[in-house]
C-alpha cells in the first residue's frame, strides 16, 4: 500500500511546518572531524542468561497474537498486551512507523522530526515503550526490503538513544538486536542498551528528557562516533568522544581522567554558555539531553521546563514549550490529494497513483495484464516496493482496498457498492450515487464491456459500514479472480503449445505419447463431433451494490457432466485444410474452465485490513469504446495417436489434478465473466514450427511462438534453477504429494515456466472438510528453486507474518563498536564548559589540574552576576578574600597553590548552594519549596528570589538538613520522595525522584564507612541502669565492649553510656558540630512576606535600633538558661566522648570548668568536628590566641596585630569555625587572673562581634554572655562588654564589615584609641567634622547630618544619601545606609565623603540655617553645571538675571555685580547662546526695580525659582550613545523617585520615560574600548513583554548606586 496516504497527527504537521528551515539548518552544523582525543570508556557485558531471553519467547508471552498484518499494513489492534485507553495511541505511532519506513518522499529533516516524534511519544508515556520497541522490531522481523531494514535499524538506534525498554522486554530486545541487527548496527543497538542498563540499575526505568539530537541522527545513519568539543574556564579546548547515554559526571570524569588524575574524578559536570547566560547540567543528567535543549526540537518532553535545562538568568521553572508557538493545525492532517478538478480522461502528466496505460486498445489491455503479473514472475532486480503482496494486490483491477488510488478521481474499492470520498472512511454507496455503467471497449466476440470508474462528486459523510467485512469479502474475490485468471492463461498457452506440436508432427512417436500421458488423466475414448463457437452474451447493465459477500453477486449455480475424460477430449477444431479437427472447439475447453472457476471457494477467516483506507496502487481511467476485431478460432492440431480402446481407468494421482465430481456449481459475478472473457478474446499468435525434443536432450526454440506469451508474463528470461528440494519440502510439510524427481536435462517446458505463476495463486486459505474447491490446472513439472523463494517472499510480504521460535537456537555474542567516522557541531552559537557541581564526602581536591581547574570557575563565578548559586553577600566576601590575596578576574595571577587551595576551600565550606546539585521539587500544599539542593553537608529547602527589583535572582534557602538528621528515605510511586527526619517528616514530588535517592543514598554510604554511630529508630526507655535510654533520632557512639550477646550493642550519649538492643538503631554518618549547625528556617510550609514588605520590616528595625543603643532583647531571645555551662552541655566534644559523665563526681564532672580560663594549650577542639583539616586549625588557632593574649610567649618577628590579623582572616575564610573561635575566647576571657590578657581577649571579641556572626545555635549563648558582662557593674571590661554587645548588634542588622581593619586602624584600635576624626563635605562650601568609630555605618553618619539640619522624620532621612568621591568628583560612588564608613576610608586618604539629597517627595521647609545651606549649595551647583535646565522662552534673559541677582545677594554682597561675577552665576552649558550684553542689561534693570534680599532671604527665593524647572528633582547625567536609535544624542537622563527620563538638552523634548516600578533587572557594561564610555543595562515590563534598553554614560557606575539606593529604599512606589 501507499503508506504515505497515512495520516499524521496534527501536532507532528504543525512541527514539520514550522521547523524546515530550523532543521536546515542544524544539518548543516554536523560535521565529519577527527578522532576525538578523549575516548569513551566503557566495561560492558552481557547477561549471563542472555540466551534464555529470545524474542519469540517474549511475543509469546506478551504479544496478543503472533501473526501480524502484512509488511506495509497498519494493526488493527496493539502488539502487546496493553490498555483499551492506548490502543488509539498505538495505532497512530503504527502509521507514523509505516511512514518512517516505506515513505520514499521522507527528505532528511522530515525523517527526523518524524522520528523524534516517534521518540517522544514514548517519552511523555512510558506505558508505550515496550509497544513501540515491539512494532519496530516486527517490522524488522525477517523483513527482505533492505531499503525498510535499514530504515528500520536506524529507527530502532533512535528510540534505544531516547528510552530504555521496560524490563520485561529488556533482555529479549537485547538479544534481538544482538542477533538479528544489520551489519554495525546490532553492536550500535546492543551497546546502547547496554550502557541505558547500567543507568537502570542506579534509577530504574531512565530515559532522556529531549529525543537525539542531529548529532545522534547522523552517527546513526552513518555508523560513526559522536565527538563534542569542551572547554575549560582558562580556554583549554579537549575534544571527547559522547554517547547517547552519557551523563554529565561521566563526560566530565573520562575527561579529566586524560589529564593525569589518579582517580576517576566525580562531582563534576558540564555547563553550556549561549549569549549571556549559562545552563547547567545536572551530573546524573545526560549530556546530549543539554544539546536537545540548544537544538529546540519543540516535542512535549518529560520535564522541558525542569531545571537546570534553563537559562540562568532567564529561569523559569514552568516555561511553556516551542509547540506553543505553532500556528493551530488541522484536525485531520494527512498527505493530501490533488483536488479532483480533471475529467478522468484528461491527459496531464502521469502521476505515481495513475493508472499505467489507457485501456481504450486492445494493446494497452495487454500492458495491463503485462504489469499485473510482471512483480510476481519478473526474475531480475525488483523495487522494494512492488515485493510485498499487499503491493500486488494495490496493482490489481479494482485495486482490493479502500482509499483514494488516483489523482482528480476518487474510485471504488473493488468491492460492488463502495466508493471512497475524501474522507478517509469506508462509504457505503447512497441512493443516486451509484457510478452509472459507462462502456470501456466496444463489444468483441462476446465479451461484456467492463464499466469504468466514474469520478463522484463530495458527498456528505454518512454511516460507513463495517470495515472488516469489507476487508474480508475484498480479499476473498480478489483471491479468485487471480487465480481464474492465472488458470486460463496457463491453458491458453498450454493449447497453443500442443496445437503447434501436432502441427509439426502429425503422428508423434511414443516418447510424445508418455510426454501426453503425464499432463492428462486418461485418453478419450472416441472424439466428440465438432461444434461451433457459441455466441457471445450481451452486455449487461452493472450490478446493483449490496452489502452482501461477493458469493452472493453470482448467479445461480448450474451443473457441470462429470469430467472423466482428457483435455484433448474438449479441444475445438477450427476450419483447416489440414486433415483430422479435435473433438471439441478451444472455446468449449474455455467453457469449461470458465464454469469451473464459478465454484465455491472457501476462504479461512484471517485477520481483516486495517479500518484505514488502504490506497490502490492502479487508477482507473475512463475510456471510450472503440472498435474490436473478432476472436479468430485456435487452428487445427493434428490427430494424437491412440492406443486399444480401453475401459477409461484413473490416472496416476498428480499434484494439483482433482477428479471432478457432478456437483452444483455457481456462475461467476459480471465483473469475473468481463475479466474472463477479455482475455479469451486476446487474437492468438501466429503458430511457429518448433522441434520437439528428447526428454534426454533440451531441445532448441526456432521463432518459439510461447516467447511471446513468456515474455507478457514477465519471465522470458528465467532460467530454472538447479535444486527443486525446497518447494518440494515445502509441498511436503502441507500434505501436497511429492512431485517425481525431474529428468537430468532441464526442460524449458511451458509448464515448468508457469510454475512460479501457479504456485502463488494457489496458496489459497485452508477450506473446510468436504468443500468444493476448483479443480487446478493439469500436473505440472517438478517444482522449481524460484518457486520456493516467491512462495517465501510471498508470504513476508503479501500475508500475515508469524513470529517464530527460530531465534532461540542462536548464542548472542557481544559485539564491538568500530565505528571510523565522527561527527561533531561547528558554527554553533554555544559552547560546552567544564564545571564541578558538587563535592563529594571526604573527597579530595589537591591535584593540580583540578585545583586550577576549581579556582578559574570561582573567580569568574565571583566577577560574573550570572551564577544565582552565589548570593549577593557570599559574592561580596570572596571578593574581600580575592582583594587580600590580590587576585583579580584573572586566577593566572595565583602563583601559589596554598592560596588557590584556601580560595576553594572557602568556597566548598562558605557558599551554601554553590557546590550543591540542584533538584527541581514541590512540596505539599502551600509550600514555597521549589528546589533541592544536595551537598556534602546535607540537604537545603530552596526557592528563588530576588533581593531587589535590581538585583539578579538567588537562592533562598528555607530549611536545612544534615545527613545525620535524616533517618530514613522512601520513594513513593515514581515521583514522590518522603524523608523521615528526627523530628519532621518531609514529602517532596519530583520528576527526579530516583536520582535524588540515589545520590543521597550514595552519600550516606559513603559517610557511614568507618562511622563508629547510629541512630535511634525509636525510643528506648527502661529503668535498668546497665541500659541505656534513648529517644528516636538520637545520635549514639558506639563503644567497644567483649563478651557482649547477639543482639546488643554497647555505646554512650550524652556523657551515659549503657547497653541497647540492636534492632532499634541503624547505622548513621558520624555526627559533628556542622551537622547541629546547619541554618534551620522555620515556616517552610508557609509562604513567607514578599521581599518588599521584608525590607520595610528590615528598615523599621534599623531605624529603632538606632534610637536605642541598649536595645537587645528584641534582637536576640536570651533565657535565663543560654549560659556558656548549657553550651558546652549541649555541645562540647569533651562531654559528648566521655562515658559515665554524670557519674563522675562533683568535682570531676562540673561542666564550668570546660568554659573557664586555662594556662595549658588544647589538644582537640571544643565542639564535636568530623573534618581532620578542621580538627588542625582549631587546635593551631587556640595556642594563636593564647600568644596573642599573652598566655603564651610570642614567636619571634611576631606582633600581636600579625596575631589578630591570624585570627581575623580565619574566621573569614572558615566560617565553620567561627563558633569554635568565639567558645576558645569566651574560655580565655572567664575567670581570667590577668587583667592585661583579659582586657586583649575582650578587644577580640569586639573585633570578632563586628566581622563575622556566630551560627544561629551559638547567637543567644553569645548574646546572653554579652548581656551578663556588660550588666555587671564590678566587672572592669563592663565597658568593652557593651561595645561587643554593640558590634553584634550592627552586624546583625548590616552584615559586618567586608574589609580587615588596616594596620594603622588596628594598631589603634589595640591601644584603646576606636574613634577617629572624619570631616563631611556638604553641598556648597560646608563641612561638618564628626568622629567615626570602627563599625559606624553610614547611616549613623545620614541621621547625625540629618540631626544638624533639624529633620528627624525617618522618611526625609532616607532621602539623604552618603557619597564617596575621589580626584575631585570625578569618581562618584553612593553608599548604602547600611554599608561601613571605613570599608570605604581605608588607607586611601584621598577619598571624601560627600552628602546630599538623593530624591525630594517630603516637602521642602526652611526653618534650619544649615538645612537652608545645604539645599542652596546642591540646587546652585546642579544650575550652574547645566544639569537643571530652564524654561526657553522669550524671557529666557530674564531669567537667568533674576538667578543671578539672588546668588549675588546670596553673598552678602551690596555692590552691584561685575561682568566677571555675571558670567560666574551664568550656567556654563545647558543654554543657547545669551549676549551677554543683554544680560548685563536686564540685571541693571532688575537692580532698579527689585528690593535687595538678605542672603537667606535670597537663598530660599533661588531654591523656590529652581523647584519649578523641568529637571527639578531629578540626578541627571549625560548620555553618549544608547541602544534605541529613535532618541538622539547626546541627550540628558534624569532619575528620580518614580521614574527615568531621557530628552533634549536644547529642546527639552522628552523621548523616553522608564518607570522604576517596572525595572526588573540592572547591570553595568563594561567599555567598549579603552577610550569609550562604560554602559548600563537596564531590563524592564513584564513576564509576557520583557524588553531591554541600554545607555552609554561616563558615570554609568554613580547612577547605578543611586538606581539601587533609591530602589533598595522602596522609593520607586508612588
Amino acid at each position: 500500500m501507499d503508506v504515505s496516504l497515512l495520516e499524521i497527527p496534527a501536532e507532528l504537521a504543525a512541527v514539520l511546518h514550522s521547523a524546515e528551515g530550523q532543521q536546515y539548518a542544524q544539518v548543516n552544523q554536523i560535521t565529519e572531524v577527527s578522532p576525538p582525543e578523549v575516548k569513551a570508556r566503557s566495561d560492558l557485558l552481557l547477561p549471563p542468561n542472555i540466551n534464555d531471553y529470545p524474542f519469540s519467547s517474549f511475543a509469546r508471552s506478551h504479544f496478543q497474537e503472533l501473526n501480524f498484518p502484512a509488511l506495509g499494513q497498519p494493526l488493527q489492534h496493539p502488539v502487546t498486551r496493553l490498555e483499551p485507553e492506548y490502543k488509539q495511541s498505538t495505532l497512530e505511532i503504527n502509521k507514523l512507523i509505516l511512514r518512517f519506513l516505506a515513505d520514499q518522499n521522507l527528505q532528511d529533516w522530515q525523517e527526523v522530526l518524524l522520528g523524534n516524534y516517534i521518540t517522544s511519544r514514548g517519552l511523555r508515556a512510558p506505558v508505550l515503550r515496550n509497544e513501540i520497541l515491539s512494532q519496530v522490531a516486527t517490522q524488522m522481523w525477517k523483513n527482505p526490503d533492505g531499503q525498510q531494514c535499514q530504515r528500520g535499524w536506524v529507527l530502532m538506534a533512535a528510540l534505544l538513544s531516547a528510552f530504555t525498554p521496560l524490563p520485561a522486554l529488556e533482555k529479549p530486545l537485547l538479544k534481538f538486536v544482538s542477533d538479528h541487527g544489520l551489519e554495525g548496527y546490532d553492536a550500535i543497538c546492543q551497546h546502547k542498551i547496554l550502557t541505558a542498563m547500567q543507568q537502570t540499575g542506579m534509577v530504574p526505568e531512565v530515559s532522556r528528557v529531549h529525543p537525539p539530537t542531529q548529532l545522534e541522527w547522523t552517527a546513526n545513519q552513518r555508523k560513526g562516533k559522536m565527538v563534542l568539543d569542551v572547554f575549560t574556564y582558562n580556554e583549554e579546548k579537549l575534544s571527547a568522544e559522547v554517547e547517547s547515554w552519557t551523563t554529565g559526571e561521566q563526560y566530565a570524569g573520562w575527561i579529566l581522567s586524560t589529564r593525569g588524575l589518579d582517580k576517576v574524578p566525580r562531582g563534576w559536570s558540564v555547563s553550556v554558555f549561549k549569549g549571556d547566560t549559562w545552563q547547567d547540567l545536572l551530573g546524573c543528567d545526560f549530556v546530549l539531553d543539554l544539546i536537545g535543549e540548544m537544538e529546540g526540537t519543540g516535542w512535549p518532553s518529560l520535564s522541558s521546563s525542569d531545571y537546570p535545562i534553563t537559562p540562568e538568568g532567564d529561569r523559569s521553572f514552568y516555561q511553556s514549550s516551542f509547540l506553543d508557538t505553532i500556528p493551530p493545525a488541522p484536525g485531520i492532517q494527512a498527505p493530501s490529494l490533488p483536488p479532483p478538478s480533471l475529467s478522468p480522461d484528461s491527459n496531464g502528466p502521469e502521476s505515481p497513483y495513475s493508472g499505467r496505460s489507457d485501456f481504450r486498445s486492445p494493446r494497452a489491455l495487454d500492458h495491463f495484464v503485462d504489469d499485473l503479473f510482471k512483480p510476481v514472475l519478473y526474475q531480475g532486480p525488483r523495487t522494494p516496493n512492488m515485493e510485498s503482496g499487499g503491493n500486488l494486490t494495490g496493482r490489481m483491477k479494482g485495486g482490493g482496498k479502500i482509499g483514494p488510488t488516483q489523482q482528480q478521481a476518487f474510485p471504488t474499492a473493488g468491492y460492488p457498492g463502495i466508493v471512497q470520498v475524501p474522507a478517509y472512511q469506508p462509504m457505503p454507496m447512497m441512493g443516486g450515487m451509484m457510478p452509472a455503467p459507462m462502456p470501456m471497449m466496444s463489444p468483441m466476440g462476446g465479451i461484456t464491456p467492463m464499466p469504468a470508474m466514474v469520478l463522484p462528486q463530495p458527498q456528505p459523510v454518512v454511516p460507513s459500514v463495517d470495515p472488516n467485512q469489507i476487508a474480508a469479502q475484498q480479499q476473498a474475490f480478489i483471491n479468485q479472480q487471480a487465480l481464474l485468471m492465472a488458470q486460463q492463461m496457463t491453458l491458453q498457452a498450454m493449447t497453443i503449445s500442443q496445437e503447434q506440436q501436432r502441427r509439426q508432427r502429425p503422428r508423434s512417436p511414443e516418447p510424445s505419447r508418455s510426454r501426453q500421458a503425464k499432463t492428462q488423466p486418461a485418453p478419450s475414448p472416441t472424439p466428440a463431433p465438432k461444434k461451433e463457437p457459441a455466441p457471445a452474451p450481451a452486455p449487461t447493465p452493472a450490478p446493483k451494490p449490496t452489502k452482501s459477500s461477493s458469493n452472493q453477486n453470482a448467479e445461480p449455480p448450474q451443473s457441470l457432466p462429470e469430467a472423466t475424460t482428457s483435455i484433448d477430449t474438449y479441444l475445438d477444431a477450427s476450419d483447416s485444410d489440414e486433415g483430422t479437427l479435435p473433438l471439441e472447439t478451444f472455446q468449449q475447453k474455455r467453457e469449461y474452465f470458465q464454469r469451473m472457476g464459478q465454484e465455491k471457494i472457501f476462504v479461512k477467516k484471517v485477520r481483516p485490513p486495517p479500518t484505514k483506507p488502504q490506497p490502490n496502487k492502479e487508477a482507473t481511467k475512463e475510456t471510450a469504446s472503440s472498435p474490436q476485431p473478432e476472436a479468430v478460432p485456435a487452428p487445427p492440431l493434428p490427430t494424437p495417436m491412440q492406443k486399444s480402446e480401453k475401459p477409461v481407468t484413473k490416472a496416476k494421482k498428480e499434484p494439483g489434478v482433482k477428479r471432478l465430481e457432478p456437483v452444483p456449481k455457481a456462475e461467476p459475478s459480471r465483473e469475473i465473466r468481463n475479466i474472463i472473457k477479455m482475455y479469451q478474446s486476446r487474437p492468438a499468435p501466429e503458430p511457429q514450427p518448433i522441434e520437439l525434443l528428447r526428454a534426454s536432450k533440451p531441445f532448441t526454440k526456432k521463432n518459439d511462438p510461447k516467447n511471446e506469451a513468456l515474455a507478457k508474463l514477465g519471465i522470458a528470461n528465467f532460467q530454472p534453477p538447479d535444486s527443486p528440494t525446497a518447494l518440494a519440502s515445502e509441498n511436503s510439510r502441507k500434505g501436497v504429494p511429492l512431485l517425481p524427481p525431474p529428468p537430468p536435462p532441464k526442460s524449458s517446458s511451458i509448464l515448468e515456466k508457469q510454475l512460479p505463476l501457479m504456485n502463488i495463486f494457489s496458496q489459497l486459505p485452508d477450506s473446510p472438510t468436504g468443500s468444493q474447491i476448483p479443480p487446478p490446472p493439469p500436473g505440472l513439472p517438478p517444482p522449481l528453486l524460484f518457486a520456493d523463494q516467491a512462495k517465501q517472499e510471498s508470504e513476508l510480504r503479501g500475508s500475515a507474518r508469524t513470529i517464530t521460535e527460530d531465534d532461540a537456537s542462536i548464542k548472542t555474542q557481544l559485539y564491538k563498536l568500530t565505528a571510523s567516522v565522527s561527527f561533531s557541531y561547528t558554527n554553533v552559537a554555544w559552547k560546552i564548559f567544564l564545571r564541578k557541581e558538587v563535592f563529594y564526602p571526604k573527597e579530595n581536591f589537591s591535584h593540580p589540574y583540578s585545583l586550577n581547574l576549581l579556582c578559574d570557575q570561582i573567580i569568574q563565578d565571583t566577577y560574573s552576576d550570572s551564577c544565582f548559586r552565589i548570593s549577593k553577600e557570599e559574592r561580596r566576601k570572596m571578593k574581600d578574600l580575592l582583594a587580600e590575596f590580590q587576585v583579580g578576574p584573572d586566577a593566572s595571577s595565583i602563583l601559589e597553590d596554598g592560596f588557590k587551595k584556601r580560595i576553594v576551600v572557602a568556597a566548598r565550606d562558605n557558599w551554601a548552594n554553590y557546590f550543591s546539585r540542584l533538584f527541581p521539587v514541590q512540596g505539599e500544599n502551600g509550600s514555597d519549596v521549589q528546589i533541592l539542593g544536595v551537598s556534602h553537608r546535607g540537604l537545603r529547602l530552596l526557592k528563588i528570589a530576588k533581593a531587589a527589583g535590581f538585583s539578579p535572582e538567588h537562592l533562598k534557602i528555607l530549611c536545612s538538613y544534615s545527613f545525620a538528621d535524616l533517618m530514613s528515605m522512601e520513594l513513593k510511586g515514581r515521583n514522590t520522595l518522603e524523608f523521615s527526619l528526627k523530628n519532621e517528616q518531609l514529602i517532596l514530588h519530583s520528576a527526579k525522584a530516583q536520582q535524588i535517592k540515589a545520590m543521597v543514598e550514595l552519600f550516606l554510604q559513603e559517610l557511614r564507612q568507618d562511622s563508629n554511630c547510629v541512630v535511634a529508630l525509636r525510643s528506648y526507655i527502661t529503668d535498668d541502669k546497665s541500659l541505656l535510654n534513648f529517644k528516636k533520632g538520637d545520635i549514639i557512639e558506639l563503644l567497644p565492649i567483649h563478651g557482649l550477646e547477639p543482639g546488643w550493642l554497647f555505646g554512650s550519649i550524652g556523657g551515659r553510656s549503657g547497653l541497647f538492643p540492636a534492632n532499634l538503631v541503624q547505622l548513621a554518618a558520624v555526627p559533628d558540630y556542622l551537622s547541629a549547625s546547619m541554618e534551620r528556617i522555620e515556616g517552610v510550609r508557609k509562604s513567607p512576606r514578599n521581599d518588599l514588605e521584608g525590607k520595610s520590616v528590615r528598615k523599621e528595625s534599623f531605624a529603632s535600633s538606632l534610637s536605642s543603643e541598649t536595645a537587645t532583647s528584641a534582637t536576640f531571645p536570651a533565657a535565663d538558661n543560654y549560659t556558656m555551662v548549657d553550651f558546652a552541655l549541649a555541645h562540647f566534644r569533651e562531654i559528648q566522648t566521655t562515658p559515665g559523665w554524670k557519674g563522675m563526681s562533683a568535682e570531676k564532672r562540673s561542666a564550668a570548668v570546660l568554659v573557664q580560663h586555662t594556662k595549658v594549650p588544647i589538644q582537640e577542639p571544643l565542639l564535636p568536628y568530623s573534618d581532620t583539616e578542621l580538627n588542625e586549625l582549631a587546635t593551631k588557632n587556640f595556642m594563636t590566641l593564647m600568644r596573642f593574649m599573652g598566655d603564651q610567649p610570642k614567636l619571634r618577628n611576631q606582633e600581636e596585630t600579625d596575631y589578630c590579623y591570624e585570627i581575623l582572616q580565619l574566621c573569614k575564610e572558615k566560617e565553620n569555625l567561627r563558633d569554635e573561635i568565639y567558645c576558645q575566647v569566651i574560655k580565655q576571657v572567664t575567670q581570667n587572673p590577668k587583667p592585661e590578657s583579659c582586657a586583649r581577649g575582650w578587644m577580640l571579641l569586639g573585633l570578632l562581634a563586628g566581622y563575622c556572626l556566630p551560627s544561629s545555635i551559638f547567637m543567644p549563648y553569645a548574646t546572653k554572655f554579652f548581656q551578663e558582662a556588660s550588666s555587671d557593674s564590678s566587672s572592669i571590661h563592663q565597658e568593652l562588654a557593651s561595645t561587643c554587645q554593640g558590634n553584634l548588634r550592627k552586624t546583625v542588622m548590616y552584615g559586618g564589615r567586608q574589609h580587615l581593619p588596616f594596620r594603622v586602624e588596628m594598631e589603634a584600635f589595640l591601644k584603646g584609641h576606636g574613634s577617629r576624626r572624619l570631616v563631611i563635605f556638604l553641598p556648597g562650601i560646608l563641612q561638618y567634622g564628626t568622629k567615626i568609630r570602627t563599625f559606624t555605618v553610614a547611616a549613623e553618619l545620614v541621621q547625625e547630618v540629618c540631626e544638624q539640619m533639624g529633620v528627624s522624620e525617618m522618611q526625609e532621612i532616607k532621602e539623604f544619601a552618603l557619597f564617596a568621591a575621589k580626584d575631585n568628583g570625578k569618581l562618584m560612588k553612593a553608599v548604602h545606609p547600611e554599608e561601613y564608613i571605613h570599608d570605604y576610608l581605608l588607607e586611601d586618604t584621598l577619598v571624601k565623603l560627600k552628602i546630599r539629597r538623593l530624591t525630594w517627595k517630603t516637602p521642602l521647609h526652611f526653618e534650619n540655617e544649615v538645612y537652608i545651606s545645604l539645599h542652596y549649595g546642591q540646587v546652585l551647583c546642579d544650575y550652574l553645571t547645566g544639569k537643571l535646565l530652564l524654561n526657553y522662552s522669550n524671557d529666557l534673559e530674564k531669567q537667568v538675571g533674576t538667578l543671578a541677582l539672588f546668588q549675588h545677594w546670596a553673598k552678602k554682597v551690596d555692590l552691584p555685580p561685575s561682568k566677571e561675577e555675571i558670567t560666574e552665576y551664568t550656567p556654563k552649558s545647558g543654554l543657547p547662546p545669551i549676549n551677554m550684553q543683554d544680560l548685563q542689561a536686564t540685571i541693571r534693570q532688575l537692580l532698579t526695580t527689585t528690593r535687595p534680599l538678605d542672603p537667606k532671604e535670597a537663598k530660599i527665593r533661588f531654591i523656590e525659582h529652581m523647584v519649578h524647572l523641568p529637571l527639578f528633582g531629578y540626578n541627571t547625567y549625560t548620555v553618549e550613545r544608547t541602544s534605541d536609535q529613535r532618541i538622539p544624542v547626546p541627550c540628558v537622563i534624569g532619575v528620580n523617585r518614580e521614574q527615568i527620563i531621557l530628552g533634549g538638552r536644547e529642546t527639552q523634548e522628552i523621548y523616553f520615560v522608564l518607570p522604576l516600578k517596572e525595572m526588573q533587572r540592572m547591570r553595568t557594561l563594561r567599555a567598549m574600548d579603552d577610550s569609550g564610555p562604560p554602559g548600563l543595562e537596564i531590563n524592564y515590563g513584564t513576564p509576557q513583554d520583557p524588553k531591554t534598553i541600554w545607555f552609554e554614560l561616563q558615570k554609568a557606575k554613580e547612577m547605578y548606586q543611586t538606581i539601587s539606593i533609591i530602589l533598595d529604599e522602596g522609593e520607586f512606589q508612588p
